[in-house]
């Protein structure tokens, strides 16, 4: 008989995290005959982890049953790297630059897998379903947490007043900093267009085809400092999306975002970091993996 999936949430179902983990498991167990959720790994199971901190690991023995690392998020903040991630049995990547990311660190490749961003299944219908309502326009702040030293959070809140008049301001800060901890879902599927920084959101905005802006003279600078190897000094860098040197310029940016909409490079770089094929059915892809390897296939 096949082993268990055994999806790992540490600590109390309030924590931080949780919310978040439990929209990335929910696709996935949807496709699972046998998987539990437990806050410890089981050695007669295949033990998906989604930290790796220290902390985690004092708490959590990751040598326990067979390892696969599943980040939380899709954003690269440079936590998440080879060396980080070699003790586990396997490691989930989104799409294909994180592969060669992941090889180009050291990882052997039959250790990647490859199964997309579960987290975004129930999103893609929800865009499909509602793209002929008529909406005014709306741009959502959408910031990681200030926990993150290139965080526009909590600077940019200031800024959410002086929008213009004809303009609806969707405001979710990261779970972190809620109440509930819910993680930003309806308001993505809700906004034409994005404020973000260097977390999670800007690629899951790109993947619903949503436009991002940056406030770039907040963030910037702290990107290319603290994570010049990463997929979002990247972004920087090549100025992939809207970036907006003054709150003036990002405000003429929201517009023509509005206008013209996500541009080729954001696009190619999509392809890379989520690509098109694993959009919308990550979550049945990654339960076959999961499953073939809980079989011993």
């Amino acid at each position: 008989m096949p082993r268990p999936i055994n999806f790992i949430i540490p600590g109390s179902e309030t924590s931080s995290y949780s919310r978040i983990i439990m929209s990335l498991i929910n696709p996935i167990r949807n496709y699972l005959t046998n998987s539990l959720i437990s806050d410890h790994a089981l050695s007669n199971a295949v033990n998906i982890h989604f930290f790796l901190e220290k902390g985690y690991r004092r708490k959590i023995n990751i040598f326990e049953g067979t390892s696969i690392f599943m980040s939380h998020g899709i954003a690269d903040k440079g936590w998440r790297d080879g060396p980080a991630v070699r003790d586990f049995d396997y490691v989930c990547v989104s799409g294909p630059l994180w592969v060669e990311k992941m090889i180009r660190e050291g990882l052997h490749p039959e250790k990647i897998l490859m199964i997309g961003y579960p987290k975004l299944d129930p999103l893609f219908t929800s865009i499909k379903s509602s793209c002929d309502t008529i909406q005014t326009k709306s741009i959502l702040y959408a910031p990681t947490h200030s926990n993150s030293k290139p965080s526009s959070y909590p600077a940019f809140e200031k800024y959410l007043n002086y929008f213009p008049a004809d303009l609806q301001i969707l405001d979710s800060p990261h779970p972190f900093h809620k109440r509930d901890k819910q993680p930003t879902l309806l308001e993505l599927v809700e906004a034409d267009a994005v404020i973000s920084d260097s977390g999670s959101l800007v690629y899951e905005a790109w993947a619903l085809g949503k436009p991002v802006v940056f406030p770039d003279w907040l963030v910037k600078e702290a990107v290319l400092k603290y994570w010049p190897q990463t997929f979002a000094a990247q972004i920087y860098k090549e100025k992939i999306g809207y970036h907006a040197s003054t709150f003036l310029h990002l405000v003429h940016l929201v517009y023509k975002a509005f206008n013209e909409g996500i541009g080729e490079k954001e696009m190619v770089f999509m392809e890379g970091i989520l690509p098109s094929s694993l959009r919308g059915c990550s979550g049945r892809i990654s339960a076959e993996t999961f499953a073939k390897i809980a079989s011993g296939k």
